[in-house]
Protein backbone atom coordinates (compact mmCIF):
# COMPACT_ATOMS: atom_id res chain seq x y z
CA UNK A 1 0.00 0.00 0.00
CA UNK A 2 1.72 3.34 -1.03
CA UNK A 3 0.65 6.14 2.00
CA UNK A 4 2.90 8.68 0.27
CA UNK A 5 1.31 12.11 -0.65
CA UNK A 6 2.66 14.68 -3.15
CA UNK A 7 3.74 17.84 -1.66
CA UNK A 8 4.35 21.36 -2.76
CA UNK A 9 8.36 22.40 -2.04
CA UNK A 10 9.89 25.48 -3.61
CA UNK A 11 12.22 25.06 -5.93
CA UNK A 12 11.00 21.48 -7.05
CA UNK A 13 8.53 19.95 -8.93
CA UNK A 14 6.77 18.47 -6.04
CA UNK A 15 8.38 15.80 -3.84
CA UNK A 16 6.50 12.52 -2.41
CA UNK A 17 6.17 12.78 1.33
CA UNK A 18 5.68 9.58 3.26
CA UNK A 19 5.76 10.04 6.98
CA UNK A 20 8.44 12.68 7.84
CA UNK A 21 10.51 11.56 4.48
CA UNK A 22 10.47 13.59 1.71
CA UNK A 23 11.22 11.66 -2.23
CA UNK A 24 12.05 12.73 -5.55
CA UNK A 25 8.93 11.83 -7.64
CA UNK A 26 10.36 9.31 -9.79
CA UNK A 27 11.04 7.56 -6.67
CA UNK A 28 8.10 4.77 -7.64
CA UNK A 29 8.44 2.32 -5.21
CA UNK A 30 9.85 3.12 -1.93
CA UNK A 31 8.54 -0.24 -0.58
CA UNK A 32 10.52 -2.57 -2.75
CA UNK A 33 14.09 -2.15 -0.98
CA UNK A 34 12.43 -4.11 2.08
CA UNK A 35 11.52 -6.88 0.11
CA UNK A 36 14.95 -7.72 -2.04
CA UNK A 37 16.76 -10.76 -0.96
CA UNK A 38 19.95 -9.28 0.07
CA UNK A 39 23.36 -11.21 -0.03
CA UNK A 40 26.26 -10.00 2.16
CA UNK A 41 28.81 -8.94 -0.42
CA UNK A 42 25.90 -6.51 -2.31
CA UNK A 43 27.31 -3.05 -2.76
CA UNK A 44 24.76 -0.26 -3.41
CA UNK A 45 25.79 3.16 -5.07
CA UNK A 46 23.33 5.79 -4.08
CA UNK A 47 23.68 9.62 -5.62
CA UNK A 48 22.03 12.48 -7.15
CA UNK A 49 21.57 12.74 -10.50
CA UNK A 50 24.36 14.30 -12.34
CA UNK A 51 26.84 13.76 -9.71
CA UNK A 52 29.26 11.17 -11.45
CA UNK A 53 27.13 7.93 -9.97
CA UNK A 54 27.51 6.24 -13.52
CA UNK A 55 31.59 6.63 -12.86
CA UNK A 56 31.14 5.20 -9.63
CA UNK A 57 29.08 2.11 -10.67
CA UNK A 58 31.43 1.21 -13.56
CA UNK A 59 34.48 1.45 -10.87
CA UNK A 60 32.70 -0.78 -8.43
CA UNK A 61 31.68 -3.00 -11.12
CA UNK A 62 35.31 -3.18 -12.30
CA UNK A 63 36.57 -3.67 -8.46
CA UNK A 64 34.32 -6.49 -7.84
CA UNK A 65 35.14 -8.23 -10.78
CA UNK A 66 38.84 -8.10 -10.69
CA UNK A 67 39.43 -5.31 -13.29
CA UNK A 68 37.81 -7.88 -15.99
CA UNK A 69 37.78 -5.12 -19.18
CA UNK A 70 36.95 -7.39 -21.30
CA UNK A 71 33.58 -8.64 -19.92
CA UNK A 72 33.08 -4.93 -19.46
CA UNK A 73 34.00 -4.10 -23.06
CA UNK A 74 31.73 -6.99 -24.67
CA UNK A 75 28.67 -5.86 -22.40
CA UNK A 76 28.59 -2.64 -24.25
CA UNK A 77 25.92 -0.56 -21.70
CA UNK A 78 26.68 -0.59 -18.04
CA UNK A 79 22.34 -1.57 -17.52
CA UNK A 80 23.85 -5.19 -18.26
CA UNK A 81 26.04 -5.44 -15.44
CA UNK A 82 24.58 -2.73 -12.88
CA UNK A 83 21.00 -3.73 -11.42
CA UNK A 84 18.76 -0.77 -10.48
CA UNK A 85 16.38 -1.38 -7.58
CA UNK A 86 14.16 1.47 -8.31
CA UNK A 87 12.85 0.18 -11.82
Amino acid sequence: KDNSEIVEVKGTKGLKKVGDIYFPLFVWNIYLPKTLNYQPDDTFVIGFMKSGTTWVEEIAWLLKNNLDYETSKKKLHYYERIAFIDE
